[in-house]
Parts: C-alpha cells; sequence; structure tokens
C-alpha cells in the first residue's frame, strides 16, 4: 500500500516523499555517486591500462563511483561491480576514451578500430548488425514515445 501510494504520487506530482525516518535509515546503508563524461572517459582508460578490461560507460560509471566512495571514506570493503553492456555497443566513445579518433567513422567501424586497438573480437551480436535489414525507421520525441512504440508492438 506504501509503495503504491509513493508511486500515485511519482506519477501525479513527479515526486514523493518516503519520510524524514525512512530517509534516515536510508542514509545509513546506501550511497550514491555520479561521474561526469570526462571523469568516464578517463575510468575506461585508466582501467584498461590497469587490468586490461574494457568498461562499458555505464559500467564505467559504477566504477568511478565505488574509487570515489572508497577515496571519501576509507572503506575498501570488497565490492562487485556488475557490467551491463559490452563497450563495443558504444563502440565510438569507448575508442575516444581509449585516445583514438573515431573521426569520420560510422559506429560499426568504430567498433572494429577498438577491437583493432584493444586485442578484443567485436561480439557477433555486434558484428553481424551491418549485414541485417533495418525493421524500423520512425522516429519519435520523449513525449511521443508511448505511441511510436504500441503503433510497432505486434
Amino acid at each position: 500500500k506504501t509503495v503504491s501510494d509513493w508511486m500515485a504520487a511519482l506519477s501525479g506530482q513527479g515526486q514523493y516523499d518516503i519520510g524524514r525516518e525512512r530517509l534516515s535509515a536510508l542514509r545509513e546503508s546506501f550511497t550514491g555517486g555520479w561521474a561526469d563524461d570526462q571523469k568516464t572517459r578517463a575510468q575506461i582508460r585508466a582501467f584498461f591500462e590497469r587490468t586490461g578490461y574494457l568498461l562499458d560507460p555505464h559500467t564505467a560509471v559504477a566504477s568511478a563511483v565505488l574509487d570515489g566512495y572508497r577515496e571519501k571514506s576509507g572503506d575498501f570493503t570488497p565490492a562487485v561491480i556488475v557490467a551491463t553492456a559490452s563497450p563495443f555497443k558504444f563502440g565510438r566513445d569507448v575508442l575516444e576514451a581509449l585516445g583514438e579518433s573515431a573521426m569520420g567513422m560510422d559506429d560499426f567501424a568504430a567498433c572494429d578500430a577498438l577491437g583493432a586497438r584493444t586485442g578484443l573480437t567485436v561480439p557477433p551480436q555486434i558484428a553481424m548488425l551491418p549485414g541485417l535489414p533495418i525493421l524500423h525507421r520512425e522516429t519519435c520525441t520523449p513525449g511521443t514515445m508511448e505511441d511510436a512504440l504500441l503503433r510497432v508492438l505486434p
């Protein structure tokens, strides 16, 4: 009931209040953070140079936030970050984070260049995309996204 009320408030007013007591309890157990584009790119590069593991941008944000938390708190409890995507999904951005130019490359050429730069193989699910037919060409604005989606769903 409580969560349902919060969701109704979020839907109606765009926000909800969990109350001072719950907020205090959450602040004792959780922390949050963010990384801007520059910090994200730096994290991708530094992590790859240090470990040989190539982070996608979302996972790089998590890694940077964890590093910041550790620096600030002194808490070095072992942690697990679950990678959320392939770095090849963001080939152009990741390639540039490694200090390479993607100027004049389409997304697939950037993925190939990323593979060459890192010695990693472009995942087959991404490598095969250029040969597949484009099924949808419709674009929409955020305000019309639901209608656009409903038009293409079976």
